[in-house]
């Protein structure tokens, strides 16, 4: 299941996020969840921040969107794939001789 939203808030180890999609997550499911750091991919720097979070709470919004909390515990960010990436630096070589 891909659902898309919109991140109302990050903290070290859980997240808010704003689902317009009926279909979303149920409480306790294990899911996969990349988002986007800056929205805006085309930024040079901008960064995906890839966890696997366990839905931890869902509420129905007055709007009609819900919020779902997720949590988990190692984040990683990564590169994104649609920004451009620096070569790697060279190793810096040491003064050591034989």
């Amino acid at each position: 299941m891909e659902v898309a939203g919109t991140a109302v808030s990050i903290d070290t180890g859980s997240a808010v996020l704003a689902i317009l999609d009926p279909a979303h997550p149920k409480l306790g499911e294990v899911i996969n969840l990349e988002l986007q750091l800056p929205a805006n991919a085309s930024s040079s720097a901008s960064r995906c921040l890839a966890v696997r979070a366990k839905v931890a709470q869902v509420v129905e919004m007055r709007d009609g969107t819900r919020q779902m909390t997720v949590q988990f515990r190692k984040a990683a960010f990564k590169d994104s794939e649609k920004a451009p990436r620096k070569p790697p630096k060279a190793a810096a070589v040491k003064g050591w001789e034989m």
